[in-house]
């Protein structure tokens, strides 16, 4: 066998049948020990009996560097059947033979009951994600045993409530599987399949009712508080990624409100019932951005100088002045910003230079400009930082 300068990762089993001893055994077990991907390790199969072989070649290392170098398959047996059991036992909604029996529609209200009891505290939710993990790794060492194969089914199972946990923490439209996701089962219902595909492949698109007042309603049929909650916090933050990603002062107020509404959740200042009310709250609120900003005349970069601006109450600035300021400001910056101007310090100097100049002109105070100064030049770099804008 090909040992100095051989590499396969993603080998799974090595058969020993001729004697090897010292380094070169080391060698050749480490061809399969690698980790790689969703290989925690590899399987040997020994032939001509390299047992004692291999313990006489660990007696040359220290007892740390050996550690966990060689795992007996029967302790790997043992590990995994009970992660399996832990499980099991901890899932009080979780039926096996529902899910072999049942149909696709109510295999879907039973799968929510599930998820709903794994969210009901967080706790809980990181104690079945760790052993899920462990479940997942040392099945796929042990398999195709026998061992193995006798609770593959119920493996799976545990394996795609795992993934639609993971999935529920962080929203990105990139990393959406239409198959699997109660979210997209959920939008699907309510965008035609371009939309969708737009969504997945993060295409350009137009405004979607990703929270219309019909998907909010679609989300409370959905079955258990603990899985609205999630499904909520995942869309919501989605959006307010869309929407918002250039209104800092927006953003920041929108995700502090969900935080505080999942902080009084879990102190029990309020149930579950309300937190999903809250959310929905939020939602429909996101929803008025756009015409938010249609109504005040102005475009979604004047709209969140607006809102930086008015969020100042020390500025004493009424609406009609804080239009002004920032139709001058936006149009200053759009002629000021160029390629990289944000790490050339001599522009920046420059571009501050100007907006202080345009501030003081409409009576702002020194002091009053120093504050604001840090907060626009925050915000002109969430606008312009990541667009080439042509000079005029």
């Amino acid at each position: 066998m090909l040992l100095t300068g051989y590499d396969v990762p993603c080998l799974t089993t090595m058969y020993f049948d001729k004697p090897m001893k010292n380094h070169s055994l080391f060698q050749a077990i480490s061809r399969v020990n690698r980790v790689y991907k969703d290989k925690p390790g590899g399987l040997i199969v020994d032939y001509i009996g390299i047992a004692d072989d291999i313990s006489k070649s660990l007696h040359a290392y220290s007892g740390t560097d050996i550690k966990g170098a060689l795992i007996d398959i029967k302790l790997a047996i043992q590990f995994m059947n009970n992660k399996y059991k832990e499980i099991i036992n901890s899932l009080t909604t979780l039926n096996l033979k529902e899910w072999k029996t049942k149909d696709d529609l109510e295999l879907t209200r039973i799968r929510q009951k599930v998820l709903n009891e794994i969210l009901k505290n967080e706790l809980f939710k990181k104690q079945f994600l760790t052993r899920a993990l462990e479940l997942k790794k040392s099945f796929s060492l042990v398999s195709p045993r026998k061992e193995a194969l006798n609770i593959e089914f119920g493996v799976e199972i545990i394996e795609s409530l795992r993934k639609a946990i993971l999935k529920s923490q962080v929203i990105s439209f990139g990393e959406v599987e239409m198959d699997e996701s109660i979210v997209e089962s959920l939008i699907t219902k309510h965008l035609d399949v371009e939309n969708v595909q737009d969504i997945v492949k993060l295409k350009p698109r137009k405004e979607v009712a990703i929270l219309s007042k019909d998907f909010l309603e679609e989300i409370k049929k959905v079955e258990g508080k603990n899985l609205q909650i999630e499904l909520l916090k995942k869309l919501l933050n989605g959006e307010i990624e869309f929407k918002l990603k250039k209104n800092i002062v927006q953003s920041k107020s929108f995700r502090e409100r969900i935080e505080k509404t999942l902080s009084d959740y879990k102190s029990r200042f309020i149930n579950a019932a309300e937190v999903v009310k809250k959310l929905i709250e939020i939602g429909e609120e996101l929803n008025t951005i756009t015409s938010r900003a249609e109504k005040l005349d102005l475009n979604e970069e004047e709209l969140a100088f607006y809102d930086m601006f008015a969020s100042q109450k020390e500025l004493v600035l009424n609406d009609t002045a804080i239009k002004k300021i920032v139709k001058d400001l936006t149009h200053y910056l759009k002629k000021s910003t160029t390629i990289d101007w944000s790490s050339t310090e001599s522009i920046r100097k420059k571009i501050k230079i100007g907006v202080k100049d345009l501030l003081r002109k409409y009576g702002l105070k020194f002091k009053q400009i120093d504050t604001m100064m840090p907060l626009i030049m925050k915000q002109t770099e969430s606008i312009y930082s990541n667009e080439v804008v042509a000079s005029i």
